[in-house]
């Protein structure tokens, strides 16, 4: 992501917060990255944090599924920086699916998820692909068939 971007810059701050133990102060710097985004892939990066923030897993689900619809938004225009974004995205989205019982769709989510990283080129592709395969597919509880399809 571009950190010269104000509202990726805004979400950077809002982490820091996070890592800090300061919750309120993360959250105000995503709704304030969020109010100020000025085009899709800002909403969706700005979405994707303020996800982390929700109090409950129906709102975590709502902004999770408000970024990928941000980011499709964006790919439908061809802006090209959400390609690094997607594979994050979907799995915050299956997580969410996840959480809220939905494991057929968090499944579906999980399978973009992997496609979307398999398209980005270099160890930042491969890694994504493994980090999926080892972390995600055990919370899914098939580990076996989905990580052949995370490797394939």
């Amino acid at each position: 992501m571009d950190i010269l971007n104000p509202i990726v810059a805004l979400c950077q701050q809002g982490s820091l917060a996070e890592f800090k133990g300061q919750p309120a102060a993360a959250a105000e710097a995503y709704q304030q990255a969020w109010n100020l985004s000025s085009d899709h892939y800002e909403a969706a990066v700005a979405a994707h944090y303020l996800a982390r923030t929700q109090p409950d897993v129906t709102a975590c689900h709502s902004w999770n599924a408000l970024a990928l619809e941000q980011a499709q938004l964006a790919e439908s225009q061809e802006d090209l920086r959400v390609q690094e974004l997607l594979p994050s995205l979907w799995l915050s989205l299956a997580g969410a699916e996840r959480d809220c019982g939905q494991l057929k769709q968090a499944r579906h989510c999980f399978e973009q998820a992997v496609l979307a990283a398999k398209k980005l080129s270099g160890p930042v592709g491969e890694m994504f692909c493994q980090g999926l395969a080892t972390h995600e597919l055990r919370v899914l509880g098939q580990s076996a068939e989905l990580s052949e399809f995370a490797h394939g």
